[in-house]
C-alpha cells in the first residue's frame, strides 16, 4: 500500500510527528520545523496537510525594524494560515532564543522606548490581527523574565529590565484584540491562556474591569509563569521586595477565583521557590469544580495544610508536581539593637506547626529565630492517593534545571522519587535563601546541622559554623516516603486500568 493511499487522517497523524525529535538537552521534546517544510514540497496532499501542523502555532516576534510585525500581518491574511493557525503566540519585546549559560534569554530591549513615547501602533496593530484567524483557540504572551519593582530606574531600564507598566500594556492590547474577535462572532472560543514572565505585581484595576473579565470567562485553561524582581547582586536581596509578599495572597484571593468556575487545567509556575516565604499560599477557598489537570512547579510546603487545596479538587484526573519541595527547617533573621529588621513580623511569617529551636540551636546566633518542621512526603503522597479518587495520571519530578522549555512541556515530566524533594530555608545566605539537598546523596546544609544549642566557649568565634553532624532528611524518610510512594503509583496505574487506559510512559 503506497502512504499516499492512508486516509488523509492517518497521513495527518503521521506527518505530524515529523517536527518531534525527541528527549532535549534541558527538557521536554525538540522541535524542529525544516521537515515539515520539506513535505509541503512533496505534492499537494502533503502540502495541504503539512501547512496545517506547520502553521498550527504562528508568532508574532518583535524586532526594531518591524520586519517580522509585516510577516505575522501577512501570515494572519493568509487563507492557508487562517485554517491552520490554532494558537498565537504574542512576544512582548526582541526575543533572539539565544542563551546564556544559565539558560537565560539574552536579548535586546531598546524597542520598550515605543511605549514611553507613543501607543506603539505597529504593535498593537499586529496584535489586532489575530480577530482574523477564525479557528484560533489558545494565545501565549511571553514576556522577559526579567523585571524590577513598582518604579522606572533608568539603570534596570538599561540593563535590559521590562517594566510593569510595558507589560500591562501589552496584557490589555492583547485582551482588547481577544475581546474584539469574541464580538465578531461566526470564530472559535479561545478557551487556553499562556502567560509567560508574569511578573508578580497585583495588577488591581485590570483584573476588576469589564474587559478582562469578558475574556477571562471563556478560559478553560490557564498556565502562569512568574517573575520576580531582577536584581544583579542576588535573588536574595528580592526578599525585602513588597511585592514578594503580596502577589501570592492576591493570587490566590483575587486572580484564580476569577477563572475558577470554568478551569479544567491549571498550570502554576514561579522561576524561584513560592508558597511559604516570604509571599504565602496556602489555596484556601480555592474550589474548581471541573478542573481535571494540576501542575504545580517550584511550590514549597511548609504547613500541614497547605496542600490541602490541591487535595480539596476531587475532580483532578491528572497531576504533576515539578520541582515540588517540603521544607523542613527554617531560619529568620530577627534584628538587633543596630539593625531592627524582623523578617517574622515585617513579613507576617506564618509559624504554626513548626517546632521552635532555642537561641544557638544549629549554631545559629540570637539575631536569628529557627524552626524545624515534620511533614513528609510519606503522608503527602497518603493523601493524594486516598483523597484524589480520579487521580490517573500522576508526575513527580524533579531535574535541576529551570528554564522556560520547561514551563511549556509539562506533559513529558517524569515520576520517581527524588533526594532533592526536602529543602531548607535561610533567609540571611547569598546567592539564594533556598538551600537544595545535594542531587547525589540528599545531603543537606542547615547551619552546623546539629540541633544541640552550641556551647558558651564556643559562640565567641561562631559565624558561619562548617556542618558537625550529618542532615539528611530524605534519607530519615526513606522507607515511609518510598512506601507510600510506590502505593500512590500503584494505585493511579490499578486506575487506568479500570478505564482503558494506556500505561504512562516516561
Amino acid at each position: 500500500m503506497e502512504i499516499n493511499s492512508l486516509p488523509a487522517e492517518v497521513l495527518s497523524y503521521i506527518i505530524g510527528f515529523l517536527p518531534w525529535k525527541g528527549p532535549g538537552n534541558y527538557t521536554g521534546i525538540e522541535v524542529e520545523l525544516d521537515d515539515l517544510r520539506k513535505a509541503r514540497l512533496v505534492c499537494r496532499q502533503w502540502n495541504t496537510i503539512a501547512s496545517a501542523h506547520l502553521f498550527r502555532d504562528i508568532a508574532l516576534l518583535h524586532t526594531s525594524d518591524g520586519k517580522d510585525f509585516s510577516k505575522f500581518k501577512a501570515q494572519t491574511a493568509s487563507p492557508m494560515v487562517q485554517n491552520a493557525a490554532r494558537c498565537a503566540v504574542i512576544y512582548s519585546g526582541p526575543h533572539h532564543h539565544c542563551q546564556d549559560m544559565a539558560n537565560s534569554d539574552v536579548r535586546s530591549y531598546e524597542d520598550w522606548d515605543e511605549w514611553d513615547t507613543s501607543e506603539y501602533k505597529e504593535f498593537t496593530d499586529a496584535i489586532d490581527c489575530i480577530v482574523d484567524l477564525p479557528k484560533l483557540n489558545a494565545v501565549h504572551i511571553r514576556f522577559s523574565n526579567r523585571c524590577s519593582g513598582d518604579h522606572d530606574d533608568d539603570y534596570y531600564w538599561e540593563m535590559g529590565i521590562e517594566k510593569f507598566s510595558t507589560r500591562m500594556k501589552t496584557i490589555e492590547a492583547v485582551f482588547t484584540a481577544m475581546q474584539a474577535r469574541k464580538a465578531r462572532g461566526g470564530n472559535t472560543t479561545i478557551n487556553t491562556m499562556a502567560i509567560e514572565g508574569l511578573q508578580n505585581m497585583p495588577f488591581l484595576d485590570f483584573v476588576a474591569s469589564d474587559l478582562f473579565k469578558s475574556v477571562a470567562g471563556d478560559i478553560a485553561e490557564l498556565r502562569l509563569l512568574v517573575a520576580e524582581e531582577y536584581n544583579e547582586h542576588g535573588p536574595d536581596h528580592d526578599l525585602k521586595c513588597l511585592e514578594r509578599r503580596t502577589f501570592e495572597p492576591w493570587l490566590q484571593n483575587t486572580l484564580l477565583p476569577v477563572f475558577a468556575n470554568q478551569l479544567t487545567s491549571l498550570h502554576l509556575a514561579f522561576n524561584d521557590n513560592w508558597g511559604v516565604a516570604p509571599g504565602y499560599f496556602d489555596g484556601k477557598g480555592l474550589q474548581f469544580p471541573y478542573l481535571k489537570t494540576l501542575t504545580l512547579s517550584d511550590f514549597v510546603i511548609g504547613h500541614h495544610d497547605q496542600f490541602d487545596w490541591v487535595l480539596n479538587q476531587t475532580t483532578l484526573e491528572t497531576l504533576r508536581l515539578d520541582r515540588c519541595l517540603i521544607v523542613s527547617h527554617l531560619k529568620f533573621h530577627v534584628g538587633s539593637v543596630r539593625n531592627p529588621e524582623n523578617q517574622l513580623r515585617d513579613w507576617q511569617v506564618k509559624t504554626h506547626d513548626w517546632t521552635e529551636h532555642p537561641l544557638w540551636a544549629f549554631g545559629i546566633s540570637e539575631r536569628s529565630r529557627v524552626f524545624t518542621f515534620s511533614r513528609t512526603w510519606e503522608a503527602l503522597f497518603d493523601d493524594i492517593r486516598s483523597r484524589l479518587p480520579s487521580l490517573v495520571d500522576f508526575r513527580n519530578d524533579y531535574k535541576m534545571y529551570r528554564s522556560d522549555n520547561k514551563f511549556n512541556t509539562a506533559e513529558y515530566l517524569g515520576c520517581g522519587l527524588s533526594c532533592l524533594r526536602y529543602v531548607t530555608l535561610d533567609t540571611g545566605l547569598l546567592p539564594s535563601p533556598w538551600i537544595e539537598a545535594n542531587e547525589f546523596t540528599g545531603d543537606m546544609s542547615f547551619g552546623n546541622n546539629d540541633p544541640t544549642p552550641l556551647p558558651l566557649d564556643e559562640r565567641k568565634d561562631a559565624g558561619w559554623p562548617q556542618p558537625k553532624c550529618k542532615l539528611n532528611r530524605a534519607e530519615e524518610t526513606l522507607t515511609g516516603d518510598s512506601r507510600a510512594f510506590r502505593e500512590l503509583v500503584l494505585a493511579v496505574e490499578g486506575r487506568r486500568r479500570k478505564r482503558g487506559l494506556a500505561p504512562i510512559s516516561f
